[in-house]
């Protein structure tokens, strides 16, 4: 018995944000489309579940600035109310220094992370260096090094020895907000702005269906899930490198492109809320902003919606995150 092969213009392979904006892209426009959704929710790196007060928290990314103008825009539009982050008064670090050594600290590390945005990509001198290879060459401070070690491991939640150098550069070139990238967040959750969004799509969304084939047919492209064989125009893979190169391609990718879908390994991180009955840091003039320089990757800060809802959150990155995995919730 044949398969019903489904018909469409263009499907849309994931619905985080930017699948589900394409999505309403096409729909203003009149083009016909569909959008599979491995998951059984939208929103990709972001979501939200209740935590043990009932409260629906985000779980998955959550902050945003204004140098994301596409993303407030969308919220914006959409009537979400803007929390802005607390950051009055002083940060405390483990082991603990001076406010004044601290922020010299911090100033070497972003020098590093400035001279090394200076390297060309494709610089044969870099080629085959990792960026902890590199790192170790540098002649700055220990500590200066601990902090920029732990501020990439952070921010790319991947151990600095399994990261290319010169595919950091060329991805953290791209990082341009000039504003604190953890500004603001919403009242009502990351991820009620990607329902929102799914919401206007309708039937055309599928969730549950992973796409795990793309091949060119005769008619334009194929798509093949476990459920459904679909034929379209087009189609736009909306996903992270590391899970697009999953896919099954037919013919196969152009030799570079697999390989730089294949360069990057998925990160590891650890989101922790912690609710308190009040937001004690502030009276103690703190903001509520702790880093660690003996754990690379760990970082804390204030996430309270209100003073009636004060929380902070950890944020648990690279290596460190693959060591806390197994542990309970506890």
């Amino acid at each position: 018995m044949k398969s019903i092969i489904e018909r469409t213009d263009v499907v849309i392979v994931g619905a985080g944000f930017t699948g589900l904006c394409a999505a309403l892209e096409l729909n203003r426009a009149g083009i016909d489309f569909l959008v599979l959704e491995a998951r059984d929710r939208v929103g990709g790196r972001v979501e939200a579940v209740r935590n043990g007060l009932g409260e629906l928290i985000d779980s998955g990314g959550q902050f945003l600035c204004q140098d994301m103008p596409e993303l407030m825009a969308l919220a914006k539009a959409r009537g979400k109310s803007f929390v802005e982050t607390y950051i009055e008064g002083e940060f405390i670090t483990h082991p603990s220094m001076s406010v004044e050594e601290a922020e010299r600290t911090y100033q070497v590390a972003m020098a590093i992370r400035e001279r090394m945005n200076r390297i060309e990509p494709d610089d044969a001198s870099i080629a085959g260096l990792t960026v902890a290879t590199w790192l170790e060459r540098q002649k700055d401070t220990a500590d200066a090094k601990a902090a920029f070690r732990s501020m990439i491991e952070g921010l790319w939640c991947l151990a600095l020895d399994k990261v290319p150098l010169w595919y950091l550069i060329d991805n953290d070139r791209r990082i341009t907000n000039e504003v604190f990238e953890l500004q603001y967040f919403l009242g009502d959750t990351m991820q009620s702005l990607a329902e929102d969004l799914a919401a206007e799509l309708g039937d055309r969304l599928r969730l549950n269906q992973a796409a795990t084939r793309v091949e060119r047919a005769p008619q334009g492209i194929r798509i093949s899930t476990g459920a459904a064989t679909i034929e379209a125009r087009e189609v736009l893979i909306a996903l992270p490198p590391a899970t697009a190169a999953k896919l099954d391609f037919a013919p196969a990718l152009p030799a570079e492109l697999a390989s730089a879908l294949g360069v990057w390994e998925s990160g590891a991180v650890i989101k922790i809320l912690v609710r308190y009955a009040k937001p004690f840091w502030r009276e103690r003039g703190l903001c509520g902003m702790v880093m660690w320089r003996d754990q690379p990757g760990l970082f804390a800060c204030d996430a309270s919606k209100d003073a009636d809802h004060a929380a902070l959150v950890v944020f648990v990155g690279g290596p460190l995150a693959l060591r806390w995995h197994p542990l309970g919730e506890a």
